[in-house]
């Protein structure tokens, strides 16, 4: 009787235990059940050195090893110098999709790291980052600079500016050179005569009256040869606020900066330049408990509109810095001064106080005084 209950007992422990193995292996192939990415071959392309005028082209493949179709959400660049496509956008199970990545002609120049993103339905792969680097010669090295910024020029005052062109390829021919722009520049190119295949492009203005900084004017040079070769522009330019130093930089919707690793730059693109700061605070005496009103605004340089903003930082009359008194003022859409104030407590040191404010772009700053005096 016990070796049969005991028989009995193992054969239900055995059945039990197939059972549970059959329901783990279900699991098991539902877990592994759908999509699977697969990337065959490199995540990277290099094309090394290249002229900048050819276009360049990576191609990468994804492999679906799983049982189900996934798809080719999206796809995002890093870089407006690619062209990305892929075929299909609907990759079926042992189906492979081709991610082209093409570098346009005269697009980037000097050497080049950007990466491009492909998002996907696979749960398990859904963004894959796939890398592409390279060094594009320009057909042409300018020097000092392609983009050259004048600063600002004297009214009736010569200006002038010599440009070397050292071209990458023997053989590089040009057209007459070409003038657009905000003023009338004279630009003569001719080759070196101290370096065989080099030129030189002598860009003046002689006596024009140009407002002190507005001006951008391109030099448009057409290539004869090579044939089908993209015309060299080299830039004149001048107006820009660097926000974090402080400094007018000049007018134009471009410009170059050196940036370090690890640092961070901001910039601010301005109908027009920013003059001082003008506060108003009140002339006569304030009481302790009073409230001091003033206004922040910038002075007239024209048709002064937008929004600006202002860093309000008030000082006692003990020469300590209130900073529960410290404020962000703006300006309105039209450009109207900010209006400010500062509640005095009734404890408030006596004497003579200062507000100082300073615009968030330009650093530009200006101070008012206003007096405490004792109460009767």
């Amino acid at each position: 009787m016990t070796v049969y209950l005991s028989s009995k007992t193992t054969f239900a422990r055995r059945v039990f235990r197939f059972v549970w193995s059959a329901v783990s292996l279900g699991v098991v192939l539902s877990a592994a059940a759908g999509p699977k990415v697969e990337l065959v071959g490199a995540v990277s392309a290099d094309f090394g050195q290249y002229p900048a005028r050819q276009k360049q082209e990576a191609r990468f493949k994804l492999h679906n090893g799983g049982d189900a179709p996934f798809e080719i959400t999206r796809l995002r660049k890093t870089c407006g110098c690619f062209e990305v496509k892929c075929e299909p956008m609907q990759v079926p199970p042992g189906q492979d999709a081709t991610v082209c990545v093409s570098v346009l002609p005269d697009s980037i120049h000097q050497a080049f790291t950007r990466s491009v993103f492909v998002e996907t339905s696979d749960p398990a792969a859904s963004c894959l980052r796939l890398d592409i680097s390279g060094h594009a010669v320009p057909l042409v090295d300018i020097k000092p600079s392609a983009k050259l910024a004048a600063g600002t020029i004297p009214a009736n005052a010569t200006w002038r500016q010599d440009f070397a062109l050292v071209p990458s390829e023997p053989g590089v021919e040009f057209g007459p050179a070409e003038v657009t722009g905000t003023h009338p520049l004279t630009a003569a190119l001719t080759q070196d005569p101290t370096q065989p295949g080099q030129y030189r492009l002598n860009v003046a203005a002689t006596a024009i009256p140009l407002a002190a900084g507005v001006f951008r004017c391109v030099i448009t040079l057409p290539v004869l040869k090579p044939a089908g070769a993209a015309a060299v522009e080299v830039v004149v330019y001048g107006e820009v606020y660097d926000v974090r130093g402080g400094k007018h930089l000049g007018k134009t919707n471009d410009w170059e900066v050196a940036v370090a690793e690890g640092e961070t730059k901001l910039f601010a693109l301005l109908p027009e330049a920013l003059g001082g700061v003008n506060i108003a605070a009140p002339t006569g005496t304030l009481r302790p408990g009073a409230r001091c009103e003033f206004r922040v605004g910038l002075k007239a340089t024209g048709t002064t509109t937008g929004v600006h903003t202002f860093t309000v930082a008030v000082t006692d009359a003990q020469g300590r810095i209130r900073p529960e008194y410290g404020q962000v003022l703006a300006t309105n859409d039209k450009g109207d001064a900010a209006a400010g104030a500062v509640p005095l407590a009734l404890n408030d040191p006596t004497g003579k106080w200062q507000i100082a404010a300073t615009e968030t772009v330009t650093k530009a700053t200006a101070a008012a005084a206003f007096v405490v005096a004792p109460a009767p």
